[in-house]
Order: C-alpha cells, then structure tokens, then sequence
C-alpha cells in the first residue's frame, strides 16, 4: 500500500512539473511557427532583390554593349593612337555618364 501512495506522489508531482512544461512548449512551438513564416517571407524578398540586381545589372550590360557598338571602334583608334584624341575622351566621358544614367 505504501508503494502506491508513493507512485501516486510521484506521478502527482511529475503532472505538476509537466503543466508548465506543457504551456512553455506550446508558446516556443508558436514562437517557432512564427519565425518560420517571417523567415520564409524574408527569403522572398531577398529573391525579389536579388532578381532586381540581375535586371539591373541586365540592362547595365545591355547599355555598354549599345555604346560599344556604336562608338566602340572610334574609342579604340583613338586609344591606339595613343589616346590623345579629344573626341576619344568625350566618347569616354559620354559612356561613364551612359551607363551611370
């Protein structure tokens, strides 16, 4: 009788530590659902940026292309005459100010 009575304490003592235990663990698994949600949203965004970057540099690498095929032949005859040509720096300066725009 007296191993019972104190199984009965022990199991009694265990659901008392247990009740707390319980509600710790259903507010870290929300907390864990939170962060999981916020985690993925900003795995989102950062994919949008990242593709923002490609189109960005996309058209970056469009706009030299443009450039060079139109001035790029008189840029290098003009460099291999050794760059003193003054069309040839204002070709140069008119792409630094193409590409930035």
């Amino acid at each position: 009788m007296r191993y019972i009575a104190e199984l009965e304490r022990k199991v009694q003592t265990l659901q008392t530590e247990a009740t707390p235990l319980s509600a710790q663990l259903t507010l870290v698994q929300r907390d864990t659902n939170g962060l999981t949600a916020e985690n993925s949203e900003l795995k989102l965004r950062l994919q949008a940026m990242e593709q923002q970057v490609h189109l960005q540099d996309g058209e970056r690498l469009s706009k030299t292309f443009r450039f060079i095929q139109t001035y790029g032949t008189h840029i290098i005859v003009g460099m291999a005459i050794g760059g003193q040509d003054l069309m040839c720096q204002a070709k140069l300066f008119l792409y630094n100010s193409y590409i930035r725009a």
